[in-house]
């Protein structure tokens, strides 16, 4: 009786090897390119405390003055609070670690507030606009509560 094992040459592995690496080469250029994923940099998290999210959602742009320097992780609903006008929700941020060849938190200050704002006239998409720090602010830390500003502010 013949044998029923099948035997790889090994051309046909190399050829395998070839299509999984390229595969994966692929998918990291494509992800690297989206900006979303990069194994590479370090991230700040962040984080903000509102009276309402206001349509702010998982995924909304973090800017740091007008420029794009992350985005929203997470949207928390606080616990009840017997202060008045206390906040509701807290917005989790995850912030590039390196802006403009400087790290986020020589960026972003203990100084620095957050203010919920829309990109558009339209206002149908909410962001956090983040203010820059002065030199007065020291280095914001890890998982920092930023400040909050209103929208007439």
């Amino acid at each position: 009786m013949p044998s029923s094992k099948k035997s790889v040459s090994l051309g046909q592995l190399r050829v395998g090897i070839f299509v999984l690496l390229s595969i994966a080469v692929l998918i990291f250029l494509v992800l690297n390119a989206s900006g979303d994923i990069n194994p590479f940099s370090r991230k700040l998290h962040l984080r903000a405390r509102f009276g309402d999210a206001n349509g702010l959602r998982e995924g909304s742009e973090v800017r740091l003055a007008g420029v794009r320097v992350g985005k929203v992780e997470k949207i928390i609903l606080l616990p009840p609070s017997d202060v008045p006008n206390a906040p509701r929700v807290e917005a989790v941020m995850t912030v590039d670690g390196t802006i403009d060849g400087q790290p986020a938190n020589q960026r972003i200050r203990s100084d620095s507030t957050a203010q919920q704002g829309s990109p558009s006239l339209l206002g149908n998409e909410m962001l956090i606009n983040i203010t820059p720090g002065t030199a007065v602010g020291q280095p914001v830390a890890e998982n920092a509560i930023l400040p909050q500003t209103s929208l007439n502010a």
